[in-house]
């Protein structure tokens, strides 16, 4: 384990107080890389049910249609939020 890791671990588990700059900095960027790869998932997410939504005939089904939208619209938001904070 690396020392930055070993620092960063023993910050989370309590016995350290301060976390260095650097693992701020290494947190960030591995949180930006995190929601962009999800944000990509998400809009893809939306357009398939979209197209889905053309062809759903059944009411139940376009209602579920919905539900699994509004999950992937969540996903997106919190990503996109997570970046501007």
């Amino acid at each position: 384990m690396t020392a930055v890791a070993r620092r960063w671990r023993d910050t989370i588990l309590g016995h350290e107080e301060l976390v260095s700059e650097e693992n701020e900095k290494a947190c960030e960027e591995s949180v930006r890389d995190i929601c962009a790869v999800v944000i990509k998932r998400a809009e893809r997410g939306t357009e398939g049910v979209e197209e889905e939504m053309k062809l759903a005939r059944e009411e139940w089904y376009r209602k579920v249609l919905v539900t699994v939208e509004i999950l992937w619209l969540e996903e997106l938001t919190v990503c996109k939020a997570m970046l501007i904070a």
